[in-house]
């Protein structure tokens, strides 16, 4: 009975931590995806397979101005916004920006529309790096005050799904009560 129950546990483990593995970083440069520059990209298909999709006016466009690798996304005619959408909660996006001015801000959102995160920066030069973090982010925004602001690349990490967090937590379990058992 031991050796099931301990087979089992190294099992659950296992599982369970193959599912967090898989939960691993997901890194985009848009250069990498084949899109006509100054693309309007909400509701394209191009980056559906990295489960993101755009809010309104988000462009993809070929500009060395915004992206050292000379193609990335950004805020088109008729709003200061670039949006990201995740179909699935992430836990931290990093990204690369490019600036026309001075200035950038980038907000994390929840799915209720919940500030999770916000990173600024004034007197920002024209291009740089940095992080959102936050429990269940699923929209990040930027914006460079008034004018035009791009994201060269981004990479994000999920959030790893209950399932494998349980299977590994019950794995754990059972090789310490079996190690408890011994004991007495």
């Amino acid at each position: 009975m031991k050796k099931l129950v301990a087979r089992s546990a190294i099992v659950l483990i296992v599982f369970g931590m193959v599912g967090l593995a898989s939960a691993g970083p997901t890194t985009i440069t848009f250069s990498e995806e084949v899109v006509p520059d100054q693309t309007l990209l909400p509701g394209t298909p191009y980056f559906s397979s990295f489960g993101i999709s755009f809010g309104d006016f988000t462009t993809f466009t070929l500009n060395p101005q915004f992206a050292e690798d000379g193609a990335g996304i950004y805020n088109g005619i008729g709003s200061n916004l670039v949006t990201v959408l995740w179909d699935q909660p992430i836990q931290s996006v990093t990204f690369t920006w490019g600036i026309f001015s001075n200035e950038i801000y980038a907000n994390a959102y929840d799915a209720s529309n919940n500030l999770v995160d916000s990173f600024s920066l004034v007197g920002a030069p024209p291009s740089g790096q940095a992080t959102l973090s936050g429990w269940g982010i699923t929209r990040v925004s930027w914006h460079d005050g008034d004018f035009m602001v791009g994201v060269d690349s981004m990479s994000w990490t999920p959030i790893p799904a209950p399932g494998a967090i349980l299977l590994g937590g019950i794995g754990v379990s059972l090789v310490g009560w079996l190690r408890r058992r011994r004991t007495l």
